[in-house]
């Protein structure tokens, strides 16, 4: 019988000291045992074992598939896959080359049907393994964020890590941080410049940076990593950090408006970049089709941006096809309303219950595990004729009655959607017109707009932010749409 050995580690668990010659010895004493062959070794380090895209494992299964195999042999299952749909096609591939697999520990034969039945078990808690781990690691790391603890594994320059979780200015690298961001405020120096004053100044990049001098890329990093002026990134969102900030908001502010008006006039004299911002988003509040954008020249030969109905076009009856509404009529309208988007001071307080969703999601689940099993033994004391008919009926239709009422809540980010909401208006004024494209599409779902009257009718806001949205004054809902006028009358905007 010619053996595969394939052995491999993940990276985390080079680290936590597990051992490719462990498996391969345990391999080795496995197949001499049985008297078989050793016709290949294949070693995958650092790799794991979730994908089918590894190096080694691609080389033995194509010497699986050439016929240089009978059998490939790994310490454990898990060496093998730790994805249940992967693992299972990647057998039944060997089974069409007539190519066996066992695994030493679990001593498991997938040619018998028990072995298969344990295989498919096996593979299933392998794979409950990996997603479990990646959803409390990602979960894990939102709420180090939450607790303005940073998820990096080194401190960024400026900073030392007094423990996990804490990082503390260096007394000598801050002093660089704050010359990077002054000397660039000023509006003289581009990055490669700061970086020359910082290489003179004879301040030292982190050592991570191969060369020893600060770059331009590193500088880039610097000015533009929010850690500075005291928040911890997480994702797409910002959470107020525990450590001290090294840079004041204004200057940091300055810096990154400096930056984009330099951006904007890169190319020399190409054409802007034309943003239509509620493209995507704004819809006919008729006919519910999107408005699309289109540019044209007024009879003074100016050039305008509109958002079309196009319903005409594609065979709508809709009484508003065909006609457009400019876009800064819309663009307006849409900057009044973030302006009112100030949550009151005890939003917090207000919204706490939705917190602590988590705690009432795992009560509700237990509930409904409770009233699932009492149905189940009410149906087997029926069927026992330990109880009548009616006390049955009347028992089951309680039972189910409460179980119905039951529903698990989802589960609102509602803190770092309130965090984002504090700080949109501000961002929003010092953002362009792309960023602000970027954060209506992180904020709302659907702009309903009333082409006719040259109107936004109502807001949709995404799932996250819908009961932040409840806190505003002035805003009435239906159907997930907020209204500034009672949503009865549709014709009204905001």
């Amino acid at each position: 019988m010619r053996a595969g050995l394939y052995a491999r580690v993940s990276r985390e668990e080079q680290a936590e000291g597990y051992s490719i010659d462990a498996q391969l010895d345990a391999m080795r004493r496995f197949c001499r045992d049985r008297g078989w062959t050793i016709a290949g070794e294949y070693i995958e380090p650092g790799v794991s074992g979730t994908t089918r895209n590894r190096p080694a494992f691609q080389e033995v299964l194509r010497d699986a598939g050439q016929g240089k195999l009978d059998v490939l042999l790994t310490h454990q299952l898990d060496r093998f896959y730790r994805n249940l749909l992967e693992q299972l096609q990647t057998l039944g591939q060997l089974g069409k080359w007539g190519v066996g697999y066992l695994s030493v520990t679990e001593q498991i034969d997938y040619s018998t049907p028990q072995g298969k039945l344990f295989l498919s078990m096996l593979g299933a808690f392998n794979e409950y393994y990996v997603a479990n781990l990646s959803r409390e690691t990602r979960k894990g790391k939102r709420q180090r964020a939450k607790e303005g603890k940073s998820n990096a594994s080194l401190s960024p320059y400026g900073y030392q890590r007094e423990k996990p979780g804490k990082d503390v200015p260096d007394p000598e690298a801050r002093k660089a941080v704050i010359l990077a961001f002054e000397s660039y405020a000023t509006g003289k120096y581009s990055d490669n410049d700061v970086a020359g004053i910082l290489n003179r100044a004879g301040y030292l990049p982190s050592g991570r940076a191969e060369s020893g001098r600060w770059t331009r890329e590193a500088v880039r990093y610097l000015l533009t990593n929010p850690f500075y002026i005291g928040k911890v990134r997480h994702g797409d969102q910002l959470y107020p950090g525990q450590h001290e900030p090294l840079i004041e908001k204004t200057l940091f502010n300055r810096v990154q408006a400096l930056r984009r008006k330099r951006g904007m006039g890169r190319g020399g004299g190409r054409r802007a970049e034309r943003v239509y911002l509620l493209a995507g988003l704004a819809h006919c509040h008729r006919c519910n089709l999107p408005l699309v954008g289109q540019t044209a020249k007024d009879r003074k030969g100016i050039e305008r941006q509109y958002l079309r109905d196009v319903a005409d076009r594609r065979g709508f009856d809709c009484p508003t096809g065909g006609r457009s509404v400019q876009t800064v009529i819309l663009d307006k309208a849409i900057g009044e309303l973030i302006a009112r988007l100030i949550l009151p001071s005890d939003w917090r307080a207000q919204i706490v219950d939705l917190v602590e969703c988590e705690d009432r999601r795992a009560a509700v689940a237990r509930e409904r595990t409770r009233l699932k099993e009492k149905l189940r033994r009410l149906q087997r004391a029926y069927f026992d004729v330990e109880i009548d008919e009616d006390t049955y009926r009347r028992e089951r239709d309680e039972a189910q009655a409460e179980l119905d009422a039951l529903v698990i809540p989802e589960e609102p980010d509602v803190l770092a959607a309130g965090q984002f909401l504090e700080t949109f208006a501000d961002i929003w004024v010092e953002a362009i017109p792309k960023e602000r494209k970027e954060l209506l599409g992180l904020l709302l779902e659907e702009v309903l707009v009333d082409v006719a009257e040259d109107r936004i009718v109502c807001v949709k806001p995404k799932a996250s932010f819908v009961t932040l949205f409840q806190q505003v004054p002035g805003l009435r809902e239906r159907d997930g749409c907020f209204y500034t006028a009672p949503c009865e009358d549709t014709s009204v905007g905001l």
